[in-house]
């Protein structure tokens, strides 16, 4: 969740947000196979679209997509509901990945 607050005439802001490969060490796949349904938890703003796994079709977080964003001087608690779709081959293993989000106004 990441609350955003602003202020002023003509003031816009949106939230992106990319994921890189996860990897264990030894063993990787790509972030492409995450994908999100974002939300507006309170306030005023604007959901992003849903982004769906490589893995069925979709473009996967491994792109930058919009969490949320807003018009207006407002502020908003923003999160999203995450699915993870890789290939049933994928080897087993402890992986990470970093999310790296990006607030523009």
């Amino acid at each position: 969740r990441t609350p955003r607050a602003g202020g002023g005439a003509g003031y816009s802001w949106s939230i992106w947000a990319r994921v890189g490969d996860f990897t264990d060490g030894s063993k990787s796949f790509g972030g492409g196979y995450l994908g999100w349904t974002p939300k507006v938890v309170s306030g005023t703003a604007t959901a992003g679209a849903a982004v769906t796994s490589t893995q069925v079709g979709g473009t996967g977080l491994g792109s930058a997509s919009v969490l949320a964003g807003s018009n207006a001087a407002t502020s908003a608690t923003v999160g999203a509901d995450l699915s993870l779709v890789i290939p049933g081959t994928t080897a087993a293993g402890d992986y990470k990945t970093t999310l790296t989000l990006t607030a523009v106004q």
